[in-house]
């Protein structure tokens, strides 16, 4: 919320900039670097990589030791470290080969050329009087016409082309598989891989590439609509080209022959281009996205595979500039107006894919069950992530460096920093970052940019790895199979929760009911480089070599939340599952950022914070100048969510008498300074910047300001109930020309970044409803399956309508209980269910479900199944009562018979439909197998309690005899599955072997048996 609008009644003169370059004790590249950007735009990064460079190494050194200690105690240990120590050197060497120790400088800056054009540059600069490395000679000598752009159709959407030497490549990156397999692997293997990289067929396709490759992606402007679901939103035809260019036609012959073999083909004649087309029909539903027929041909010195005929045959009218093509478009003449466009790599992506993902998921939210997987793909693979963008990059190799010039028509800190390079600058930006990042903290403060910002002292990020939505996806996963089996999974757990590798489930929290379990519970953590097990507790996270080095690691608790925890943290958590008192409020007024004002803040962090702000205010302060008579202020605020919850927009109105001040301000998270940070525009065109603070110690909010020696500070005391009360002072230098004190009269926080979900349900059958209850289950933000938001009705029709806060959900509507969902045998079964993206402030969404009887007529019939239920040791299960069952989409499990197996184990069941195929189940409604009407069903239970054992036959080690599990009768056997090459097994294996030592009553009694 504005907390200081009030005081600029009297400053409405901004302050005079301060531009300055001062000296610094470390030399650094920043004159150079700052030479190629753009001064005085809206952003702008300068990265001294020299100190990070020398310390790097080192590091990975570090990182590879720390690892080999974690494996001391296991055979693994040392054949791990000596491993390390070969890719240690390999990896030392080529970085020096390549050049990387070399770039001694990165910056970035944006300037806005247009309202809605800005010029994105990078570049990284070379120590000029080293040697400039492979990677500056694989990917550009020197900057030309990109021919390869002539290829590029009008309706291309994304395209990439550039630069690779491939014939100096390939021999460089031999070598470096040859000497590793040289020390790693078995010497008999080492000819063989030599064999397969030099043998001639490989030798002769890397002779006959030359040194450009791209691809391009089309978008049809012609909607086709798919067949035979008229609810799924129409979707363009899409094509997709790959582009190389060569010195010969092996590869073309090469590519031919292996399509010919599997495909029928067909020769195409277009012009002086021959073109081969290969069929291929494509199952529903990827044939909605691409009509596949590889097309393969050559124009000049390109040969290209085209997914299908029609994408062919366009490329070679652009080629020959029979038809418009890419550069002739209005979306690129507009980014490329004015840019150079010759370089050596150049990268294209058009606003349309933004657009199509846009419509796709507003189209996809409805959609029928069968095709629900849909929307669940699009967001996967494409997340919306603010308005739609256009971007132009080149990229040149120039004598002092690497340049990346882009245009691009959104401003977005995230997405310049992400997304704006092509994939040579991706490559080099990436393995810089993650090169120079194990030594940035190190870095000494470097001199300060343009504009008075302390450019030095910006921390670079960490690359993003997606742990929060990678964890967050794991915990619904687990927490759906708690809901659906009564418990978490155990130590199989990452066969239930896909997505789980590199996280480890508290041990503490596997097998146990979700309802036993306290909401600060630690569900997941983060586990070491290399995993020692799927399960764990503090112990093993205490092992992860991060800690060691001083950063923190993931953790993710079973309320939802995340946290980032060092050492000294870990040990505060509860890793028990213990509850502790009563239970917390599910929704806090204020949220607990343990930081303090100098801290980073997790983007997790920040969205809790932001939440604080957004909501309707009036406040009140009053102050003014020293020894002036104290004014009264009014601020009138209200806010709202934008960008999907990531930011907060603000409008404010401050009177004083007869004066008054309007403005805007943007409060967002910076992920590159780890803050929350505003910005605020005046009615006067007076515009003010700074950070917000969150202090939970001292329940405190700070809002601050500094521009050259005048600071602005405003601070709230915010009680858990009551009303905030704070204070602001303005000082220039020593001298305070303004404060004041305030509060805030009124807060409405509810109104503000709400959405609406009404839900409806009618019985129009024109029959009294035969269900007693209708239930609605919502899913989503903090409703989990452990809390939802649940309404009943015991009106046969009703309208439900929820306040929720943004988010997406998954919206249940079921007759009966949630205990009877899966019950189509309760008198009027019914149950549906869909999905709505309320995650944008104001949404308001309709779901009417009308009740569907369950129609069994089809599940019915005059057919019989006989069959024998037999044990696993292949005795009769005589005396048992089977169930059998069809799972009914709309209804759930509709059991149509039962009965019970007769002496010898066989059943018989009448009376079902021939053409169906049905569930034997248990009484607990297990399943036994499948069985069909004209079928004999011989089914085999599993190994149940009480059964008798497999007589297994093993090798018993110690004497090297074939024993059976019979010669075990009467004791009780422990069998312990374990695995030569299994790590973690090692320990618990050899464990177990002192339990007879330890426990001599168990002699004759107790055998422990290792297979």
């Amino acid at each position: 919320m504005v907390m200081w609008a009030t005081c600029l009644l009297a400053q409405q003169k901004p302050a005079k900039s301060r531009v300055a370059l001062q000296p610094t004790a470390v030399p650094n590249t920043f004159k150079e670097v700052a030479a190629e950007l753009d001064l005085g735009g809206h952003y702008f990064r300068y990265l001294s990589t020299a100190q990070a460079n020398r310390n790097a190494m080192a590091q990975i050194r570090k990182l590879f030791d720390e690892t080999a200690k974690l494996l001391d105690d296991s055979p693994a240990g040392p054949k791990f470290a000596r491993m390390a120590a070969v890719v240690f050197d390999v990896a030392q060497n080529s970085i020096e080969e390549l050049g990387m120790q070399n770039v001694t400088g990165m910056g970035e800056s944006v300037l806005a050329l247009e309202k809605e054009r800005f010029r994105v540059r990078k570049f990284w600069h070379h120590d000029p009087t080293k040697k400039k490395g492979l990677y500056f000679q694989w990917l550009g000598a020197k900057p030309h016409a990109l021919e390869g752009m002539r290829l590029m159709p009008a309706d291309t959407v994304l395209a990439y082309h550039g630069d690779f030497e491939f014939g100096t490549m390939w021999p460089w990156a031999t070598g470096k598989v040859l000497k590793l397999a040289g020390e790693l692997a078995p010497p008999e293997a080492v000819p063989q891989i030599n064999g397969v990289l030099q043998s001639p067929m490989v030798r002769g396709v890397v002779n006959s590439l030359s040194n450009e490759a791209g691809f391009l992606v089309t978008m049809g402007q012609v909607p086709v609509q798919p067949q035979p679901a008229p609810a799924v939103p129409a979707i363009p035809q899409i094509g997709v080209a790959l582009v190389v260019k060569v010195k010969d036609d092996m590869v073309q012959k090469m590519l031919e022959d292996v399509l010919a073999s599997e495909l029928e083909a067909r020769e195409v004649q277009v012009g002086a281009v021959n073109l081969k087309v290969h069929a291929v029909e494509l199952p529903f539903p990827v044939a909605m996205f691409v009509k596949l027929a590889p097309t393969v041909f050559r124009v000049g010195d390109y040969l290209v595979v085209a997914s299908n005929e029609g994408l062919a045959r366009n490329m070679v009218a652009t080629h020959s500039r029979q038809a418009p093509g890419l550069t002739a478009s209005p979306e690129f003449k507009a980014l490329a107006a004015g840019m150079d466009l010759a370089g050596n790599h150049m990268y294209f992506q058009s606003r349309r894919i933004d657009e199509f993902l846009r419509q796709s998921r507003a189209a996809t939210n409805n959609l029928p069950d069968e095709y629900a997987i849909i929307p669940i793909v699009v967001e996967a693979l494409f997340p919306s992530d603010g308005p739609p963008d256009s971007r132009l990059t080149i990229v040149r190799f120039q004598a002092n460096g690497m340049l990346s010039d882009s245009r691009t028509t959104v401003f977005a800190e995230g997405r310049q920093v992400e997304g704006m390079t092509t994939l040579p600058a991706a490559i080099l930006a990436g393995g810089m970052y993650g090169y120079a990042y194990a030594s940035m903290d190190r870095e000494p403060p470097l001199a300060p940019g343009p504009g008075g910002l302390d450019l030095g002292g910006l921390e670079l990020p960490r690359p993003a790895g997606g742990l929060e939505e990678q964890a967050r996806a794991v915990e619904l996963e687990l927490k759906i199979f708690a809901e659906d089996n009564g418990a978490f999974p155990e130590a199989n757990w990452r066969r239930v929760a896909r997505g789980g590798n590199g996280f480890v489930l508290n041990s503490a929290v596997a097998g146990k009911k979700l309802e036993t379990l306290a909401r600060d519970t630690v569900l997941l953590f983060e586990g070491p480089p290399v995993p020692i097990a799927a399960v764990g507790g503090l112990r093993e996270a205490r092992s992860n070599p991060k800690l060691k080095a001083g950063q923190p690691i993931f953790i993710k608790l079973l309320d939802g939340s995340v946290k980032r925890v060092t050492a000294e943290g870990l040990a505060a958590l509860n890793w028990s599952g213990a509850k502790k008192g009563a239970a917390l409020p599910r929704r806090e007024v204020v949220p607990v950022l343990n930081l303090a004002p100098a801290g980073r803040l997790t983007a997790t962090e920040a969205a809790t914070l932001l939440k604080l702000l957004v909501g309707n205010f009036v406040i009140k302060d009053t102050g003014g100048a020293p020894g002036q008579k104290p004014e009264v202020t009014t601020t009138t605020v209200t806010s709202n969510w934008r960008e999907n919850g990531r930011s907060v927009e603000q409008a404010f109105s401050s009177t004083r008498g007869k004066e008054t001040l309007k403005g805007q301000a943007v409060i967002r998270f910076d992920a590159v300074s780890g803050q929350v940070v505003y910005d605020m525009t005046f009615s006067d065109g007076l515009r003010r910047s700074g950070t917000v603070h969150w202090d939970a110690d001292l329940r405190t909010l700070t809002w601050r300001s500094d521009k050259g020696a005048v600071s602005e500070i405003t601070t709230w005391k915010v009680p858990v109930t009551g009303k905030w009360t704070g204070a602001t002072r303005i000082t220039d230098g020593a001298k305070v020309s303004w404060q004041a004190t305030k509060t805030i009269e009124q807060v409405d926080e509810v109104a503000v970044g709400r959405t609406q979900l009404t839900v409806s349900f009618k019985n129009n059958t024109g029959k009294p409803a035969p269900y007693k209850k209708v239930t609605v289950r919502v899913i989503g933000g903090k409703h989990m399956f452990d809390n939802p938001l649940e309404f009943t009705s015991n009106k046969s029709e009703f309208e439900k309508t929820f306040e929720l806060p943004m988010e997406k959900y998954t919206v249940f509507v079921f007759t009966g209980t949630w205990e009877q969902v899966h019950d189509a045998n309760k008198p009027g079964a019914y149950r549906t269910l869909t999905r709505v993206d309320l995650s944008k402030a104001g949404a308001r969404e309709n779901y009417a479900v009308e009740y569907q009887p369950l129609d069994t007529s089809g599940l019915k019939g005059g057919a019989t199944v006989t069959g024998k239920v037999s044990t696993m040791g292949g005795k009769a299960r005589a005396g048992m009562k089977v169930l059998v069952g069809k799972q009914v989409p709309s209804a759930g499990l509709y059991v149509v018979a039962e009965t019970t197996t007769n002496a010898k184990g066989e059943f018989e069941v009448k009376g079902l439909a021939a053409d169906e195929r049905y569930s034997l189940l248990n009484t607990s409604r297990e399943p036994i197998g499948e069985i069909s009407p004209g079928k004999p069903a011989n089914l085999t239970l599993a190994l149940q309690k009480g059964d008798t054992a497999p007589d297994i036959e093993f090798v018993h080690l110690p004497t090297g005899k074939k024993e059976k599990l019979s010669g075990f009768k009467g004791q009780v056997v422990v069998l312990d599955f374990w695995a030569s090459w299994c790590g973690p097994c090692q320990g618990p294996m050899a464990k177990m072997q002192t339990y007879g030592a330890k426990h001599p009553q168990w002699k004759n009694k107790v055998k422990l048996v290792a297979l």
